[in-house]
Formats: structure tokens, C-alpha cells, sequence
């Protein structure tokens, strides 16, 4: 265990470490400023998305960090490297095999296809729900396992948590079907396993009930996911399965010869595995897992947004894919010699960092060029504007982001929640009585995408609303 921690945090940093200090973007802001504007906001998020448990983190990160990023980075690292070590400890009691426990875990959190539930910070939910869901499941291992309820129970208490941070969870209730007939042995008539997982599932309802029942009747407003929600059968069918090729960018070209070779070769390993139900468990794990996330119309191949990769709505999927990988690695213990073997394992490793890391780092540089647009910003209005008085209506000619991105970014970096966003400067000339109209013309050079410093000319226009 001590040998797999120090692993995975070498990993981990190695990927990451660079990034600690990439500066927010886009919904960072949000979930900050909901923090400004009180318990309300916090706990049904800036889109009113329910997930209480996952929302609830912004109160502490932002009383801790408040604007350092690196801060907030931080915690989205280490909960990558627990959820390494969750795996980790999840297969080893489950399978009483180390080699088959650190080859998943290790091709796990070497994997670069979900870099953006770290890279993001707004995307620490995608995180912290897959913390609970390992939980949940080493704690119904145990109880399989030991015989005693109360790890049940248990179970069942980090699954509510689990749901409460992101809907991904939703698929847990299979996943224990799947471990009660391929790993347990069950037959999948067996009365028992209903029983053991109807409570899973009314935990699941329960959650989409109160939210709707919250959301529309309580709070009378929209939810955000209800509205990206679509059904995509061909969507859900085949997107899931690019987590054992795809990089963190997302982009995905049907020319792309790996593909087919992937359709290929999944046939193929069932012949040659041994442990057949195992290698299943691992090709289930990442269709069922994809699926609850697979009805956001968000998670695109070809997001114009850096936001809408499909990136991190794979970050779960691929424990399974790890788990394939690994199944197929200890397939060849019986094989090879135990040197042999042991140099194969360690041999795949090293490529498959080599390229993961190259990939992560190809992403972490897009994310740090979207932060640092932002960041100049900011930082030039600040040195020209130290401050900006409630009920303050702004104006940008060049903003960095899109309008409802920077009027966040500039609520949440003047600690202002009433700051508004006008469209021209014609429309400063009529405002709310007791408010300010702030008109900031802001010039980038043509040579910042080259990483040179930009020069900004502010304009402060102090017109009192009549």
C-alpha cells in the first residue's frame, strides 16, 4: 500500500503540479459568488443544480483560499489521488490481489482522459462523487463480505452523499448488480439482490423527487440540467467506450484509426482472458457508468467551449477501462515468467505515462490560456478601479469571457454581488435611481496570444441614475 501511495502522488503531481496556479475560468466564478450571496445560492447552486453535498465544499474553500487558486486546485488534486487510493483499496478487498489492485489503480490515476475534473475547478463535484462512490462500494464489499449490517447502513449513507454531489452516481445500483453476479457469484434471479439493491434505487428516486419538487414548487425556478438533458440512444450507445483512447481535449475525428482497432480488439480480449467475468465487470463498469452522464447535452466531441469536452464525463468510465487493462495484464502472469511479467507490467506503465502525461499537459496549457485572459483582466481593472460601489452598472468594449462570466468574475474579485452588465454604453445613460454607470474600454494587443503582457485603457464614467 505504502509502495502504490507514493505512486500515485508522483503521478499525480507530475501531471498536475504545473497547473496549481492556473487561474479561474468560467464557472469557478459562479460557485464562488454563490458564496457571496448567501446559504440559498450555495447549497442549490448558481444553475440550481440540487447537489448539496458537493456545493456545500465552496464554504470552506473559499473561507480557506479565498482568491488563490492554488488552493482550490489543491483540493481538486488531492481528491484525484484518494480516489486512486479508494480504487486501490476497493479491488485489493474485493479480489485479494495486489498486482491486479495496483495495475487498475495505477492505469487509473495515470489516465489522462478525465484531466478536466481536476483542471476545472467548478468540476470537483465530478471528484468528490466518485470519492463517495468508492466508499459506498468498499463499504457493501465488507458488508458481503463480513456479514455485519452496519457496513450496509453505512453504504447506504455515502451513497446519499454520493448522489448529493453529482448525478453520475446514479448508475451505483447496477454496479452492485453486476458485483452480486459477476464477482459474488449470484445468480441474478435470486431474490436476495433485489432486496439488497431496492433501497439504492429508492435513494436514487428519492433525490430526482425532491429536486424536482424543490426546484419547481419550493424555489419556482428552472433547473439548469433540465434543460441540457436530452435522450441520445446512439449518444449513450458508443461515446462511452472512447474512454480507452480518447484525449483529454475530447476531440474525436471518425477518421481516427484507433477506434475500429478499439471495436476490434474488445471482442477479441474475451477470448483471450481467462477470467472472463471480470473482464466483463470492467467493459459494464463503463457503459453503465457513462450512462446517467451521457443525457447532458453539455458532454460534446466538439465543444467550442473548453467546458463542454466530454472529457470529465469520463473520469469515472475509466476505472473500468483501467480494470480491462489491468485484467489483461495479469492474464500473462500464466504466461510469462514472473521477471518477464513484472518487466512487461512495469514497461506498459512507463509508455502509458509517457503518453497520458504528454496529453494532460497539452490540456492543463489550454485551461492556463483561457485563465490568463481573465486574469489580466482583472487585474488591470483592479489597478485602475480599486473599487466599485454597489449598484454599479458595467460596460466592457473587449471583455475576456462572455457577459455573464465577467460580470461573475468581477462580483467575486471586488466581493460586489450588485454588480450589473449593460450591453453598450448608450445604455448607461438611463440607470436605477441611488446606481453608478462604469464604462471600461479595455484593448488587448495583438501579440498577447504570444503570452506578452496587454496594455488596458479604462474609462471611469461615475453617471448617477436619475
Amino acid at each position: 500500500m505504502p509502495g502504490f501511495i507514493f505512486f500515485a502522488a508522483a503521478v499525480s503531481c507530475a501531471y498536475f503540479g504545473p497547473f496549481l496556479n492556473n487561474f479561474f475560468v468560467g464557472d469557478d466564478f459562479f460557485s464562488m459568488e454563490g458564496v457571496l450571496q448567501g446559504p440559498r445560492t450555495v447549497l442549490v447552486g448558481y444553475d440550481y443544480n440540487l447537489r448539496i453535498f458537493s456545493n456545500s465544499f465552496w464554504w470552506p474553500l473559499y473561507a480557506l483560499f479565498h482568491l488563490d487558486p492554488f488552493g482550490y486546485s489543491l483540493f481538486s488534486l488531492s481528491l484525484y489521488l484518494l480516489n486512486a487510493i479508494l480504487l486501490y483499496r476497493l479491488l485489493d478487498r474485493l479480489f485479494a490481489d495486489h498486482q491486479l489492485a495496483f495495475l487498475a489503480a495505477g492505469i487509473f490515476v495515470a489516465g489522462g482522459v478525465g484531466a478536466d475534473a481536476v483542471l476545472w475547478r467548478a468540476a470537483n463535484a465530478t471528484l468528490l462523487s466518485t470519492s463517495c462512490y468508492l466508499l459506498t462500494l468498499h463499504s457493501y464489499v465488507l458488508f458481503r463480505q463480513l456479514k455485519q449490517r452496519k457496513y450496509w447502513y453505512l453504504s447506504l449513507v455515502l451513497f446519499l452523499l454520493a448522489i448529493n454531489s453529482k448525478e453520475q452516481a446514479a448508475s451505483l445500483p447496477v454496479i452492485i448488480v453486476l458485483l452480486e453476479v459477476l464477482i459474488f457469484k449470484e445468480r441474478l434471479e435470486n431474490r436476495q439482490i433485489i432486496n439488497k439493491v431496492v433501497p439504492y434505487v429508492t435513494i436514487v428516486v428519492f433525490y430526482l423527487l425532491a429536486n424536482y419538487f424543490i426546484i419547481h414548487h419550493l424555489l419556482h425556478a428552472q433547473s439548469f440540467m433540465a434543460g441540457i438533458t436530452k435522450v441520445r440512444p446512439l449518444y449513450s450507445l458508443f461515446a462511452g467506450w472512447t474512454v480507452f483512447f480518447l484525449s483529454p481535449i475530447g476531440r474525436l475525428s471518425m477518421s481516427n484509426p484507433v477506434i475500429y482497432v478499439t471495436a476490434a480488439l474488445i471482442p477479441v480480449s474475451y477470448f483471450v482472458v481467462k477470467d472472463k467475468k471480470l473482464l466483463l465487470f470492467g467493459y459494464l463498469w463503463v457503459f453503465f457508468t457513462f450512462l446517467p452522464q451521457s443525457l447532458s447535452s453539455q458532454s460534446q466531441f466538439h465543444g467550442d467551449m473548453l467546458s463542454n469536452s466530454i472529457s470529465r464525463q469520463l473520469y469515472l468510465p475509466s476505472i473500468g477501462s483501467s480494470l480491462v487493462f489491468a485484467t489483461l495484464l495479469v492474464t500473462l502472469r500464466e504466461r510469462l515468467t514472473p521477471r518477464l511479467h513484472l518487466a512487461t507490467c512495469f514497461l506498459f506503465l512507463a509508455l502509458y505515462i509517457v503518453v497520458q502525461y504528454a496529453r494532460v499537459h497539452e490540456r492543463g496549457e489550454q485551461w492556463q490560456l483561457e485563465g490568463e485572459y481573465v486574469a489580466h483582466f482583472i487585474y488591470e481593472v483592479q489597478k485602475l478601479l480599486p473599487e466599485l460601489p454597489e449598484n454599479s452598472y458595467v460596460t466592457v468594449t473587449y471583455p475576456p469571457v462572455g457577459r455573464a462570466f465577467t460580470q461573475s468574475a468581477l462580483r467575486v474579485f471586488y466581493g460586489n454581488p450588485k454588480i450589473f452588465w449593460k450591453d453598450s454604453a448608450k445604455e448607461l445613460q438611463t440607470l436605477p435611481p441611488g446606481s453608478y454607470g462604469i464604462f471600461i474600454d479595455f484593448h488587448w494587443e495583438d501579440n498577447w496570444d504570444n503570452g506578452k503582457p496587454a496594455r488596458a485603457y479604462i474609462v471611469e464614467s461615475p453617471l448617477r441614475g436619475s
